[in-house]
């Protein structure tokens, strides 16, 4: 479970954590997500709670998007949160496909592109966690959900993820066994 007074106290956010958010960050499901309307703060809750538990559980943590720009500001809204620890993220390596990096504690944050991410390259890895931005933008998501369900399980592990979703794909997720959190914020509805 995300620790909240880290959250509060350490990431630097303009939003306030709503009912909902804490409703998603206290969740011990396994498989979890937070789901909304453009704006209401998706990907700024997705690095909250990937640096809480990057830093207060030391791992090995994913982050997939359906791109290399969603990557990017994944990772710009990441630094700038480690800024308040005076910190930066250690290049542990690049690949064409994904990046590696590190950060004080020892734990490492993956970054692929949901293009790139596929079953070899799964195979064989651990991750205590798995963020998943935008899955619905992802091409056969469903198929390397199965896959990722299997990679946490062996670490006690979960999976999250964050989008915007319509009723169809949300229908998908919760049958795999999501519990899906919906934002009020700027809802009118999927």
């Amino acid at each position: 479970m995300t620790d909240l007074n880290f959250i509060q106290e350490y990431t630097r956010n303009g939003r306030e954590l709503t009912k909902e958010k804490i409703e998603y960050l206290t969740s011990n499901s396994k498989l979890k997500g937070y789901v909304g309307n453009r704006q209401c703060g998706k990907t700024y809750l997705l690095y909250q709670d990937l640096i809480c538990n990057a830093f207060n559980n030391p791992g090995d943590y994913l982050v997939v998007a359906p791109n290399f720009p969603n990557l990017r500001v994944i990772q710009q809204y990441i630094r700038n949160c480690l800024e308040d620890f005076m910190l930066d993220f250690e290049p542990v390596s690049v690949f064409p496909s994904h990046t590696i990096k590190k950060i004080s504690n020892g734990s490492t944050i993956t970054f692929i592109s949901g293009v790139n991410v596929n079953e070899g390259f799964i195979r064989g890895r651990n991750y205590k966690a798995v963020y998943i931005d935008e899955p619905r933008f992802i091409t056969r998501i469903l198929d390397l959900l199965d896959l990722l369900t299997l990679v946490v399980a062996r670490d006690c592990g979960y999976i999250s993820v964050f989008g915007t979703v319509n009723i169809e794909f949300a229908a998908q997720l919760e049958e795999l066994g999501f519990k899906l959190i919906y934002s009020k914020e700027g809802y009118n509805g999927l």
